[in-house]
């Protein structure tokens, strides 16, 4: 049964190591197209959400404050 473990170890590090350098490739791949665009990250960001990054209220018109009511306390009771 250990013999197993290993063999099943083995084989996992492999699949988890060529989707690692899959990542890295892709990784690389991307940040050369940035470069060759003059372009970063949150440029392509901002293509697909134009409203990540708390840029939804760029344009967008002031709201004007809504001042509170004056507060009126009445005092009873007996005085001394």
């Amino acid at each position: 049964m250990n013999h197993f473990a290993a063999i099943a170890s083995i084989v996992n590090a492999s699949a988890f190591d060529s989707a690692l350098k899959k990542e890295i490739e892709f990784e690389q791949k991307l940040k050369a197209l940035l470069e060759k665009y003059d372009m970063s990250l949150k440029d392509i960001i901002g293509i697909f959400e134009p409203d990540a990054g708390g840029n939804a209220r760029k344009g967008a018109a002031p709201t004007a404050k809504i001042s509170r009511r004056e507060r009126i306390v009445k005092r009873g009771g007996c005085r001394s």
